[in-house]
Parts: C-alpha cells; sequence; structure tokens
C-alpha cells in the first residue's frame, strides 16, 4: 500500500531526501525553492488547443441597387448687373447775375465816450451817500472836476469825527459834487456853495446845474444856499462870519488847460481867499485845500495865513492829488 503524502504547514516544504519539513526561511528551504522554480520553468507550457475553423457562414443576399437619388437641380442666379455709369455731364455754367448795387453801410451815430464815466460816477454817489439819489446834471467835461465820493472818504470821515463844525463854505462849488457829500456827512449843519458867474455863459450854466442839483439832493439837509458870486465877494459878506469849514478846490489849469504851478495856485488862492480874511479879520477855524501838490511843496501857504498851522489828522493823498488841512494856532 501506498503511504500517504506528508503535508507541511504553509511556512515549511518538505525535504524530499529526508522527507522532513524544513522551514522555508532556512538555508535548505530557500534552495529547495531555487530548484523547484527551475524545474517548474523547464516544464513546457501547454499549448492551447486550436478551436475547430468554423464552417463559414452564408453570405447575406445582397439587397438590390437602389435607384440614384434624383437630386433638384436649381436655376442658377442670374449676377447682379452692375449698375450702368451715366456718362459724365458737362459742367453747368452758372448764368452770371447781374451786378448789385453796393451795399452802403449804416452809419451808426458814435457812442458818448463819456457815458461809462457818468454811470460809475451817479452809481458812486448813490452807494456811498444814498441809494434813492437821483442822476446828477452835469456836462461831460465837468465829469473830471467832479470828486469821487469813494476818492474823497478819508476827507469825509474826519468831517464827521469833529462835531464843533456847524457852517460849510465850498469856495469853489462846480457842480455841486462836494457840497452833496457836505449835505450828507452833516445834515443838520448851514451850507453854503459858491460858484462864480461873471456873466459868463459857460459859467452861469455850470451855476444852473448846481442849483438843480441841490434841489435833487435837498431831501439831505434843507439848509443849502446857493450864491452867484465870487468867493471874495462872499468873504466880504457878513454871511462868512459864521463859517467853520472853509473848503478850497480851485481849478487847477487855466483857459487853455494849462497846469499851473505851486507858486502860480498860492497867488491865485492869494488873491480870492487870503487878502480878504486878511482885511475882514474873520478865520474860520478849518481851511481844507485840494490840489495836484505835496505839502513840502504847499507849506508855503502858512506864510500868508500865520495865524494857521497844519492839523496832523488832515493830510490825505489820493489819485494824483492832496488835500490838506490846517487850523487856527
Amino acid at each position: 500500500m501506498d503511504k500517504p503524502k506528508k503535508v507541511c504547514p504553509a511556512d515549511k516544504i518538505i525535504n524530499p531526501l529526508t522527507l522532513r519539513c524544513v522551514l522555508k526561511t532556512g538555508a535548505i528551504g530557500k534552495k529547495l525553492l531555487k530548484n523547484k522554480l527551475r524545474e517548474h520553468k523547464k516544464e513546457p507550457k501547454e499549448k492551447p488547443k486550436r478551436e475547430p475553423k468554423k464552417e463559414p457562414e452564408e453570405k447575406p443576399k445582397r439587397e438590390p441597387k437602389k435607384e440614384p437619388r434624383i437630386l433638384k437641380i436649381e436655376p442658377k442666379k442670374e449676377p447682379k448687373k452692375k449698375p450702368k455709369r451715366e456718362p459724365k455731364k458737362e459742367p453747368r455754367i452758372p448764368k452770371r447775375e447781374p451786378k448789385k448795387e453796393p451795399r452802403i453801410p449804416k452809419i451808426e451815430p458814435k457812442k458818448n465816450k463819456y457815458a461809462f464815466k457818468r454811470k460809475k460816477l451817479n452809481d458812486a454817489f448813490r452807494k456811498f451817500i444814498n441809494p434813492s439819489i437821483p442822476d446828477l446834471n452835469f456836462s461831460d467835461k465837468e465829469i473830471d472836476y467832479i470828486s469821487n465820493p469813494f476818492d474823497s472818504k478819508w476827507r469825509n470821515q474826519w468831517l464827521y469825527k469833529h462835531h464843533d463844525i456847524h457852517h460849510i463854505c465850498d469856495a469853489y462849488a462846480c457842480i455841486g459834487g462836494d457840497t452833496i457829500q457836505f449835505m450828507s456827512i452833516k445834515p443838520k449843519a448851514k451850507i453854503d456853495s459858491i460858484q462864480i458867474t461873471n456873466d459868463n455863459r459857460l459859467l452861469i450854466s455850470r451855476y444852473n446845474r448846481l442849483v438843480s442839483n441841490i434841489k435833487l439832493c435837498s431831501f439831505l439837509n434843507p439848509n443849502v444856499n446857493t450864491y452867484p458870486m465870487s468867493i471874495t465877494d462872499f468873504i466880504l459878506n457878513e454871511k462868512f462870519k459864521t463859517v467853520d469849514f472853509l473848503y478850497c478846490d480851485p481849478p487847477w489849469t487855466d483857459i487853455h488847460n494849462n497846469w499851473y504851478d505851486c507858486s502860480t495856485l498860492i497867488s491865485i488862492l492869494n488873491n480870492d481867499i487870503f487878502q480878504p480874511l486878511i482885511i475882514k479879520k474873520y478865520k474860520p477855524k478849518y481851511i481844507c485845500f485840494k490840489v495836484p501838490f505835496e505839502w513840502l511843496q504847499f507849506k508855503d501857504v502858512l506864510n500868508h495865513l500865520k495865524s494857521y498851522k497844519l492839523n496832523a489828522s488832515g493830510k490825505f493823498h489820493w489819485n494824483g492829488y492832496w488835500m490838506h488841512i490846517i487850523q487856527l494856532k
């Protein structure tokens, strides 16, 4: 009887010589495993059996050929015809119109170059003095002779601060620019406005404009009197006795618009004012001069009026002219 084959555990292998189980990790076990692998490689591999050739199946019968599909042949689109170019027309020669008569330009009247100055001066009086003052009456040439209230504001402030002045005399009133300012500063004071006439048409018309302007602004101060005489005659009059402030703005040029020099202007003032004051022996508290000269040039006036001295606070300078105030010692 054949002995049953010995079975080794999984981690051991049978040694065919001793028929004992040997560890696979041991030296003998490793050799046995190598030999077993070699034998396994030498064994010829079994070739897979070829399957018998299948008999060819019957080829499917070919279906009869379908009739070819007839495509619809659309008619060819005719190419777009380019528009024929019209033959170039000969340029029309415009008919010559009859010559028009030359246009005669309209001659507009010349604008008054003093209109802007006139408006500016009237606006200044309304803004500085009173907005209800109407337009003053003066000619174009007299615009440059009128004192602008904004240029004379320091003199006006000085006059407002001196409460001892109750009677004012405007020696060279012209059309009343300074007189209207005195009316607004001293509404309760007495004011005399002097404008010489000498039977001259120009001076008479100037005096008439003075009277009309004083009437227009009479609501500022009703105690204003106008006199058509020279300042010399008024100083010799009894009405001059109560004058506290004498304002002198004499003309600075002669008839031909030539400027006076300082000595000539002082001599004119001497004839018109200083000599009558000496004769009359009455002198106002303050005298104000508006002249185009500095005090160093104009200080010779004190040689004629030795009872006066310069008022330090009454020295003002504006656009090309000065104001000098002198007072009794």
